[in-house]
């Protein structure tokens, strides 16, 4: 699913919270916008990485739990 919403524009990476920041980082070089389920990370460090990489960027990215988009 990650490959198709990539050529899509957008990224919308459903995996667990150890694989999130791999799937950021992918989503940021392709120049997509990315909205990501919490929980962020599994640490204060990777997810201090994964904002520092974000605001390098010019992509939006929305964190969220996804359950509002389900009612």
């Amino acid at each position: 699913m990650g490959l198709v919403a990539i050529a899509a524009g957008f990224m919308l990476p459903s995996v667990g919270k150890m694989r999130t920041a791999p799937m950021l980082y992918a989503a940021l070089n392709a120049k997509k916008d990315v909205y990501l389920e919490k929980p962020l990370s599994w640490s204060l460090q990777q997810s201090l990485d994964m904002v520092k990489a974000v605001r390098r960027s010019r992509q939006i990215v929305q964190i969220g739990s996804g359950a509002g988009a389900c009612a």
